[in-house]
């Protein structure tokens, strides 16, 4: 059980790097960009800008879920960075919807023939990852299960 909430949680993590490439555009100017910033910081394998590019909920829930598995905030990331793919490429990306200060992307697995909703919430004027929204937000969850579901056992 606790092995399986660790994957769980470094799938999210690489599934949400999925959606962005590099971005010359000023740190999370828009979710769009937020989320090309993401993924440059996941390609980089840069743990520190990964924590900065998710919201101080989503921290929280990570952390949690690691210490579930005995695991630090730092070593579940570190598990998400292990588990991306080298050749991140940048998938397609539709209705981005912003609302006050919370925002949803939907990103396309090619591979799976998925889209999935990917939840923001603006924080001190910058666009962060809501890795906390899709846990509570039950269409997002049942988007997120499908996904999961839908990659191989490894």
């Amino acid at each position: 059980m606790k092995l399986r909430r660790i994957n769980i949680l470094a799938v999210m993590l690489v599934a949400v790097s999925l959606g962005a490439a590099a971005c010359n555009r000023s740190t999370g100017s828009s979710p769009t960009a937020a989320m090309k910033e993401f993924n440059q910081a996941m390609r980089k394998k840069d743990k520190e800008a990964v924590k900065k590019m998710l919201s101080k909920a989503s921290l929280r829930v990570i952390e949690v879920d690691a210490r579930l598995g005995e695991e630090t905030l730092d070593d579940a990331i570190q598990t998400g960075l292990d588990k991306a793919p080298a050749d991140l490429k940048l998938p397609e990306m539709r209705n981005e919807k912003i609302k006050g200060n919370t925002a949803t992307i939907e990103v396309k697995d090619e591979e799976k023939r998925l889209w999935f909703p990917v939840a923001f919430v603006k924080e001190n004027g910058q666009w962060k990852i809501a890795y906390d929204h899709a846990m509570r937000d039950p269409s997002h969850q049942a988007r997120g299960r499908a996904f999961v579901d839908a990659m191989p056992d490894k």
